[in-house]
């Protein structure tokens, strides 16, 4: 290898290693483009729970909520091989907005509306990350969640943020309040057990017996998001749900080994028993193993 060779090879590992080691506060810190508002404490939370995630081809993340446009450029420069970021606003003054990547897209409008979805859909039709950082409103929160988690891949994060918001009475919300964004997502929380607690589908609308934005919904479109729930995580004014396939989300097999059951030979019964969600999923639902995937 030439010395001039050499030396272009030296200057782009360094630049890598450089780029590799800055971490997203870092990078949000350093911002000298368009503005950017997040918490410091959320910064923390997206380099640990993106860091698995930093480094994988093809990435794809949809934010609700833009504003002023700076964390774009942040995800941008965070993920370093992501293959479409796309912002969306209900504002107007979002389109003024100009990124030199064309990996950045914008799309402006509700995003709770089917256009403004079909729009997104078009430009991208899975996600890795979903942030909603939109109006903060409580239906607003629950709808958005609604609508777009059957968008996020298997594996992949769906985020709602500043939920402080939904203990405050301008914004829907309230301590106490049943049907306030945060108290939908405590009573999600028990769909990751649901296995040992639903006896037919109908139990769910009466779990979710307070929001009246479910009861609308078609059951078996409800089933299909809740049984696709593999975990939810509460952080200071964030929400975390990861979504992953169904059978990924079951208890499984009753796993009993070796030979002598000196103590209790009852559990030797229990070998190989299995829970039963799925075989009930598979019977009550339409294309779920289609629309799962």
């Amino acid at each position: 290898m030439s010395i001039k060779k050499f030396s272009n090879f030296f200057r782009t590992f360094k630049s890598t290693q450089n780029k590799k080691l800055l971490d997203l506060k870092e990078i949000h810190i350093r911002n000298k483009g368009y503005v950017s508002d997040k918490w410091a404490s959320y910064l923390d939370v997206y380099s640990e729970i993106f860091a698995n995630k930093r480094d994988k081809e093809g990435l794809t993340l949809l934010e609700v909520g833009i504003q002023n446009g700076g964390s774009l450029q942040t995800w941008l420069t965070f993920f370093t091989k992501i293959k479409k970021l796309i912002g969306t606003d209900i504002d107007p003054k979002c389109s003024k907005l100009k990124y030199k990547s064309k990996k950045v897209e914008l799309v402006i409008g509700d995003i709770n509306e089917d256009l403004t979805i079909e729009k997104i859909t078009k430009i991208e039709k899975k996600f890795d990350i979903i942030i909603d950082d939109g109006s903060h409103l409580s239906s607003d929160i629950i709808i958005t969640f609604l609508n777009l988690f059957k968008y996020i891949k298997n594996d992949g994060l769906y985020i709602a943020e500043d939920l402080h918001c939904s203990y405050w009475q301008d914004y829907e919300g309230g301590l106490d309040k049943k049907d306030s964004a945060n108290n939908f997502f405590k009573k999600l929380s028990d769909v990751v057990n649901m296995e040992h607690w639903i006896n037919q589908k109908e139990d769910l609308h009466s779990h979710f017996e307070d929001f009246p934005v479910i009861k609308k919904m078609h059951i078996d479109d409800f089933f299909l998001i809740t049984s696709q729930v593999h975990s939810i995580e509460f952080r200071n004014s964030i929400c975390i749900i990861k979504k992953k396939k169904i059978s990924s989300n079951l208890l499984g097999k009753r796993l009993i080994t070796g030979k002598k059951a000196i103590v209790n030979d009852d559990v030797l019964r229990l070998r190989g028993k299995r829970a039963s969600l799925k075989s009930y999923l598979k019977k009550n639902i339409k294309n779920l193993k289609k629309d799962s995937t």
